[in-house]
C-alpha cells in the first residue's frame, strides 16, 4: 500500500509555454486509483502543450500548470495496467450515447484538467483502467493504437470496400493505421508529406490523414466522392465549398474509448510496433529533440 503522507512525485511539469521542468512535487489526493507509472511515451500533442500551440490552451479550454503524458502503462496492486485518456461528465447527452470524446466537460489525462503520465504516479478512475498481460515498454503505445482503431471504426464501411487507400503521414498513428490495413490483407499507399516529390495518388477512394500538417490537404478535391479520415488538429485550410462541390465525406477522429483500448491490447502483440528509443524520464529533453527527427521515445520510470 502506498503511503501518501510521505510521497513525493517526480514528474515533468509544464508551467507555461516553453517553460517545463523535471521536478519533485507533493502528491495530492485525487479521484480514482493511484497507479505507479513504469513507462510513458512522448506524443506530438505533448510537444504542442509544451510550446503552447495546442488549440485547447490557446482557447482556454485547458490551462497550465499541467503534467502531460497520455501514453503510459504502469502497475496497480501488482497488476500491469493502462488507462484510457478521456473521461466524460457521465450525464450529458454525449456521455449517455457513449460519445465521451464529444463531452464539453470532459477530462483528458495529461491534456485537459487532469495530470498525466510523465510522472512516478498517476490518479486514474478505476473504470478507465484496462489490464495488460505484462509490463513492457511496448504497452506505452496502446493509446495511439487505440486512437487508430477508433478512427477506422468511424468509417461508414469496412476498409476492404474502399477502392484505393492512401495513408498520409508516417508517424505512430500512421504506422498503426498501416498495420491495421495489412492485418486485413490490404496494401495502401503511404505518403510522407514532408517530401515535396512524394506525390499523392489521384485514384484513391479513402485518404487516412495522420500528418497533422495543414498543407497536406491542399490537394483534396482532385477527384469526386472521396472519404477523408483525419487525425490531429492542425487542419485550417479545408474549404467547405470543396467538400460540398466534390461530395467528399469528412470524418474526424479524436481519442478512443475503453473498447478501443481492449482491442488494441489484443492485437498489439501481433503487429509491427514502430521503432522507439528507450530513455529515462529524467532525459526528457533528449526525447524532445528526437521527436523533431520523427523518432519516437518511450521513457522508463523505475530509475527515478
Amino acid at each position: 500500500m502506498i503511503q501518501l503522507n510521505i510521497m513525493k512525485n517526480k514528474c515533468i511539469q509544464v508551467n507555461a509555454p516553453n517553460d517545463w521542468r523535471f521536478v519533485s512535487l507533493d502528491l495530492p489526493q485525487d479521484d480514482g486509483e493511484l497507479v505507479q507509472v513504469h513507462y510513458s511515451s512522448l506524443c506530438h500533442t505533448d510537444c504542442q502543450i509544451i510550446d503552447g500551440t495546442l488549440s485547447y490552451y490557446r482557447d482556454k479550454i485547458a490551462d497550465y500548470p499541467i503534467i502531460p503524458g497520455h501514453e503510459w502503462c504502469g502497475v496497480l496492486d501488482g497488476q500491469p495496467v493502462v488507462g484510457t485518456c478521456i473521461s466524460g461528465c457521465g450525464h450529458c447527452k454525449m456521455c449517455c450515447s457513449n460519445r465521451e470524446m464529444c463531452c464539453c466537460d470532459r477530462l483528458e489525462v495529461g491534456v485537459i484538467r487532469k495530470n498525466g503520465g510523465f510522472s512516478e504516479y498517476i490518479w486514474i478512475p478505476r473504470d478507465s483502467l484496462v489490464n495488460i498481460p505484462e509490463l513492457d515498454p511496448r504497452y506505452a503505445l496502446v493509446e495511439p493504437l487505440a486512437v487508430a482503431i477508433h478512427g477506422i471504426h468511424r468509417l461508414r464501411k469496412p476498409l476492404s470496400s474502399y477502392n484505393g487507400i492512401v495513408i498520409n503521414g508516417i508517424g505512430t498513428i500512421g504506422k498503426f493505421c498501416l498495420e491495421i490495413c495489412k492485418s486485413q490483407g490490404l496494401n495502401p499507399s503511404v505518403r510522407d508529406p514532408r517530401l515535396m516529390l512524394d506525390a499523392t495518388p489521384s485514384d484513391y477512394e479513402l485518404l487516412i490523414e495522420c500528418s497533422g500538417n495543414s498543407c497536406s490537404l491542399d490537394h483534396i478535391g482532385t477527384t469526386r466522392g472521396q472519404t477523408l479520415l483525419a487525425f490531429g488538429f492542425a487542419y485550417n485550410r479545408i474549404e467547405p465549398g470543396i467538400l460540398v462541390a466534390n461530395e467528399l465525406d469528412f470524418i474526424g477522429a479524436l481519442g478512443s474509448s475503453k473498447k478501443d483500448f481492449v482491442e488494441a491490447i489484443e492485437i498489439l502483440p501481433d503487429i509491427l510496433i514502430p521503432d522507439f528509443e528507450l530513455l529515462s524520464l529524467a532525459d526528457f529533453n533528449i526525447g524532445l529533440k528526437l521527436i523533431k527527427k520523427s523518432c519516437k521515445s518511450v521513457f522508463k520510470h523505475e530509475d527515478l
